[in-house]
């Protein structure tokens, strides 16, 4: 863990290894694996700047700004926002239980299998069931977001990711709503116009890709887990087939986006098959649906997840393309993503953010449930690394744009 990088930002790296990955001709633009950041939680006391808060001294704990800034408050070091709203936490007076985002040596020292590699820290969220505000609702946020003013036309993006023993026992209870694990946002990457508020999704966000943990186990008449993706084209009108999001693979618009880890999918996507976490061999495509632990494990594994997204080279090209690996298996490769419409202005990727909040409501309030999940080993890069495609295709010039004239 001490050879790790911490924080680089802003380097240009050839021909070096971080982590044993060689990154040959990428410039790391962003990477933290948190082991040296100070210990740090979402609800810390002296970010309570008298702005919108949760009002946790009225249940006996203290008030804390539901937005933190880099510029007005304690947050991690190297990053620019964070936005916590939790339910059960010290702040809004449980004192047993978590804050919704931790960095924390104690936390580590509480369950190793929360830092990858079993020491040093990591990236903490808790997600809280509650029922409140009801079925639908939307509560326990905990996102910590890095902005690059500049903007990139390319970005790849890789961590490693760890869900808890609770999170899987969930999976599967049959008590209270069988039907339901509800859903997490776990990590996303977009443009932003830095000017409208920083956590308001409804104005200008887009293109962006928001990837979540949602599903149903087949123990409970369900569809499996899902590699839920919601992927955000910046466009006028969503029912105009001239701006759709992507090209089939025989040329036609398309707003499809499979999500599934299903090995049917994942080929059909572009990718490989993955391999079954239960029995170490590549997933049975004959299987009805996927479960949970099948991709994830239990908490003694972590998961590599990577993204790709490039922009495509106009407004209006269908020639943009979005990649997706899970262990360095590629499960998602698209090349005719039209992530900008013709009549919008062009943008770059200037955002990637850890976490969101949770529709989670499975259990009774009385019983103040959390589930923790984790990210480690975060690095965000201008390139795919080299043993993911090979130096040839990494240094290939792109492909002409796709011109279709679309009646």
């Amino acid at each position: 863990m001490g050879l790790k990088n911490k924080i680089l930002r802003n380097s240009f790296l050839a021909g070096i290894v971080l982590l044993g990955t060689s990154f040959t001709h990428a410039e790391v633009i962003f990477s933290d694996s948190f082991d040296d950041q100070p210990d740090w939680n979402s609800g810390l006391p002296e970010n309570d700047r008298g702005q919108l808060d949760m009002g946790g001294s009225y249940r006996g704990g203290w008030d804390v700004d539901i937005v933190q800034t880099a510029t007005q408050h304690t947050i991690p070091n190297g990053w620019d926002f964070v936005r916590q709203t939790p339910s059960w936490s010290p702040s809004m007076g449980d004192p047993d239980r978590h804050e919704t985002i931790e960095v924390s040596s104690t936390s580590t020292a509480e369950n190793p299998n929360r830092a990858r590699g079993g020491t040093g820290k990591s990236f903490i969220k808790w997600r809280d069931s509650d029922i409140s505000k009801g079925e639908n609702s939307w509560q326990s946020d905990g996102i910590l977001v890095k902005y690059f003013p500049d903007g990139y036309s390319q970005l790849y993006m890789e961590f490693w990711i760890n869900f808890s023993n609770e999170t899987l026992a969930t999976w599967s209870n049959p008590d209270y709503k069988t039907a339901t694990v509800g859903q997490a946002k776990l990590f996303r990457f977009y443009y932003w116009n830095g000017i409208s508020a920083a956590f308001d999704y409804y104005s200008d966000k887009y293109p962006a890709v928001t990837w979540d943990y949602e599903g149903r186990s087949v123990s409970q008449s369900g569809y499996g887990v899902r590699n839920a993706t919601l992927i955000s084209t910046k466009r006028s009108d969503r029912n105009d087939p001239t701006q759709s999001k992507r090209l089939d693979k025989n040329g036609n618009p398309t707003n499809d986006f499979s999500t599934s880890y299903h090995p049917k999918t994942t080929l059909r996507q572009g990718g490989e098959v993955l391999v079954d976490q239960r029995t170490g061999k590549p997933m049975d495509p004959g299987q009805f649906a996927i479960e949970f632990d099948q991709v994830f494990g239990d908490e003694t594994r972590w998961t590599k997840v990577a993204f790709f997204a490039k922009m495509n080279s106009a407004p209006g090209k269908y020639d943009g393309v979005y990649k997706q690996w899970i262990d360095d298996k590629l499960i998602v490769d698209f090349d005719t993503m039209q992530w900008v419409a013709a009549g919008n202005p062009m943008v770059g990727w200037n955002v990637v953010a850890l976490g969101g909040n949770d529709n989670f409501n499975k259990y009774p309030n009385d019983q103040r449930v959390e589930e923790w999940w984790a990210i480690d080993d975060l690095k965000v890069s201008t390139e795919i690394p080299d043993y993911l495609i090979g130096d040839a295709k990494n240094t290939a010039p792109p492909k002409p744009p796709v011109d279709i004239d679309i009646k």
